[in-house]
């Protein structure tokens, strides 16, 4: 989020792939819930539907965490 706050072309950069992956997260999550009730198992709907969620958050933690030293 620092890029972003400090503006310039890598807030811009950031922002736009922001963007991208939030829309390739709905998509990916709303699939798997639909296979999920297609299935015959809509109890397991939100469980397919976080997991595609969680694998995205858990790539852009580390993707945007600062790096230890």
């Amino acid at each position: 989020m620092l890029k972003v706050a400090a503006g310039g072309a890598q807030a811009d950069l950031e922002v736009q792939r922001m963007f991208a992956e939030k829309a390739a997260a709905y998509t990916e999550a709303q699939v798997a819930m639909a296979q999920s009730a297609m299935l015959g198992r809509p109890d397991r709907m939100p469980a397919v539907g976080l997991k595609a969620y969680s694998k995205r958050v858990r790539s852009n933690r580390s993707r945007l965490s600062p790096r230890s030293k």
